[in-house]
């Protein structure tokens, strides 16, 4: 086991179906393919900073939260140190669209569908394109770009959720 997801198992419970996401937990979102979490590059607060994987998961950068939005099954995705929700950049339908932290969360490129896979993981999906989440050409690299991509089915576009516990 990586050193990454032995610090995670030690401190996170693991989510075993969608009911079980907590809308008032703070999760870290880890990528199957490589360990890296999902985390807003250097904790910057500005708007359009890029989602990046990374190594060290334990700062509120790598911290998110997810508010299910009313009347529907998606998810705002918010970073707990800026307080901004995950999106598409400039709502951009193209594959290996940038994403990135903004500060509207009104559009329909900031609503993400949590889609459970047989193994545990989850496909993080774009209401607006339908293009899943995903480390950028399977990268293994701290601060390997996060985009949206249409080929949903190697393990950069699979995350592990895990809860954090309540005092971190």
């Amino acid at each position: 086991m990586s050193l990454i997801l032995t610090f995670l198992t030690s401190k996170i419970a693991l989510s075993a179906d969608i009911a079980d996401v907590d809308q008032n937990s703070w999760y870290v979102i880890v990528a199957r393919h490589s360990d890296g979490c999902l985390n807003i590059l250097g904790g910057s607060y500005d708007n359009g900073a890029r989602a990046t994987q990374g190594s060290r998961c334990d700062t509120p950068n790598f911290m998110w939260r997810f508010n299910q939005i009313a009347g529907s099954s998606a998810y705002h995705i918010i970073v707990r140190h800026s307080n901004q929700c995950l999106n598409v950049l400039g709502g951009s339908t193209a594959n290996g669209a940038p994403v990135v932290q903004g500060e509207r969360c009104y559009t329909r490129n900031f609503n993400w569908y949590l889609r459970r896979l047989t193994n545990g993981y989850y496909h993080i999906v774009n209401e607006q394109t339908g293009q899943c989440l995903n480390v950028l050409g399977g990268s293994m690299d701290n601060g390997a770009p996060v985009v949206q991509g249409i080929r949903c089915d190697t393990p950069n576009f699979e995350w592990m959720l895990g809860r954090l516990p309540p005092k971190i």
